[in-house]
């Protein structure tokens, strides 16, 4: 139960991620962090949407890690390349620091 509550929290705070600034015809969503408690690793899952008109060579997103009262503590980030146009990418970013909540801080796509 502990667990689905730090996932629930975790999900919450990065809904403020799809307000951030995205290339024009990109979106992103589905945003979740996922402890392995086990490996001591968390997984920051998402899906990079990709309605542009064009392939995007590169794409990639930069997540800011906070503590509980917002600040920084670190980043993750993920990349993929060649990610045609109507497609979808399913982000997978790790992390050992613990930290609160996350944010994808910036999204670029080239």
């Amino acid at each position: 139960m502990k667990r689905l509550l730090a996932i629930a929290i975790l999900a919450a705070a990065a809904l403020n991620a799809a307000a951030q600034s995205l290339p024009q015809g990109v979106t992103i969503d589905n945003l979740a962090a996922v402890k392995d408690t086990g490996k001591g690793t968390t997984y920051i899952r998402a899906t990079v949407h990709n309605d542009t008109g064009k392939t995007l060579n590169r794409v990639s997103v930069l997540f800011q890690l906070q503590d509980s009262q917002g600040n920084v503590i670190g980043t993750t980030s993920a990349q993929t390349f060649n990610l045609p146009d109507k497609q979808s990418w399913n982000v997978n970013a790790t992390t050992t620091l613990p930290f609160a909540r996350f944010t994808a801080y910036e999204v670029k796509a080239e």
